[in-house]
């Protein structure tokens, strides 16, 4: 799950960087380049799209979901702590659903 996790972890990142830079309902030309390279570092997961799609004919959840939790609340970075820790509580109840759900697939 490696490429599968390079490309969450990148989309985690830019989550935050907007949720950062909207903090005052608006988003300047410096807060707007700054999202911008941070999205710049989806194209090496994307170019690796095939490896993906076999990473994602293989998996299993109980197996893969744990990692891409973890992928996800380690990159995850939001101005209100306190939003930010209801967010991975959330994360870490649905990860749990999809675990028993998929796993009897």
């Amino acid at each position: 799950m490696e490429q599968t996790e390079k490309l969450v972890a990148v989309a985690t990142k830019v989550v935050s960087k907007v949720s950062f830079a909207y903090q005052d309902k608006k988003i300047t030309l410096a807060e707007g380049v700054a999202i911008g390279i941070t999205a710049i570092g989806i194209i090496g997961p994307l170019k690796n799209m095939a490896e993906i799609n076999e990473e994602l004919k293989v998996f299993d959840a109980k197996r893969d979901v744990p990692g891409l939790v973890d992928v996800i609340k380690n990159n995850l970075d939001l101005p209100n702590d306190v939003l930010e820790a209801k967010i991975k509580t959330g994360i870490d109840i649905i990860a749990q659903v999809a675990i028993e759900v998929l796993g009897q697939q």
